[in-house]
């Protein structure tokens, strides 16, 4: 991606079709991959504030009969699902950022969504901890974060693929 940025005049919408093809195969999967977190994490927290602090603090103490049995995480539990987190989601959001960056968009916008996708991460790293160990009211943060990561990831996946398929350049006048 990065010999791109070396072509003054290079556009996502005149990319040679097999670059095009990779770039949307790539983005088609994280897409999925981003659907798949979701039906996971609804499973795990029905996306709810009550659930996500069960999820994190564990539900035994106000458990009714015939609900799943929840015992609050461990810091090595939390640990073992944050390290490779750390690590895999910066990856990712850099390198849909940098195919994002091939874009029409105006810079100040490519910054926003720069700042609300890598802050998406850290608060995603965080806030296990801060509803664990602080307060539960944090809670709150998670599930908000949630909806700005996954509008952060629709927009770094609709915005380059409609300009590699659907925008036209405009006829030169």
């Amino acid at each position: 991606m990065t010999q791109y940025f070396a072509y003054q005049q290079f556009k996502l919408w005149r990319a040679p079709l097999a670059t095009r093809v990779l770039l949307t195969l790539f983005n088609t999967m994280m897409l999925i991959a981003t659907l798949i977190g979701i039906v996971m994490y609804r499973v795990r927290t029905k996306l709810t504030v009550l659930g996500a602090q069960q999820w994190y603090l564990g539900n035994e103490m106000g458990a009714k009969p015939g609900d799943e049995l929840l015992f609050a995480r461990t810091l090595k539990e939390m640990l073992d699902v944050t390290h490779p987190h750390a690590f895999s989601q910066p990856f990712l959001f850099f390198i849909l950022c940098h195919i994002f960056a091939l874009t029409r968009v105006r810079d100040s916008l490519k910054i926003t969504v720069y700042v609300a996708s890598f802050s998406s991460v850290a608060i995603d790293l965080a806030v296990p901890y801060l509803i664990r160990f602080v307060s539960p009211s944090f809670a709150v943060l998670q599930i908000a974060n949630y909806v700005m990561m996954s509008v952060a990831i629709l927009v770094l996946f609709a915005v380059p693929t409609y300009e590699m398929w659907v925008y036209k350049e405009p006829a030169k006048g």
